[in-house]
């Protein structure tokens, strides 16, 4: 949560120095860098583990043996090969 807010007041930050830059260099500009960013920030999503059907932990305990939770990528292809079978 605290990355999230940062990002979000440092794009504020950069926000009107990048419509600046627009108005002095070229008007598209500003729209190609948050095409950029937003392509970036959409590929790294694909890291991001799959958590479908999967139990996630409860309580603070359960969240201290995080190890158990972990999925492997090989182990949802092997379910969605079950379920086409």
């Amino acid at each position: 949560m605290g990355v999230c807010s940062s990002m979000g007041k440092v794009g504020a930050i950069l926000a009107p120095s990048l419509a600046e830059m627009g108005r002095k260099k070229d008007p598209s500009l500003p729209y190609f860098i948050f095409a950029g960013v937003n392509l970036v920030v959409g590929l790294l999503c694909l890291w991001l583990p799959e958590t479908n059907k999967t139990r996630l932990p409860a309580t603070i305990q359960e969240a201290n043996h995080i190890d158990r939770y972990r999925i492997l990528i090989t182990d949802c292809d092997s379910d969605e090969e079950n379920q086409e079978l």
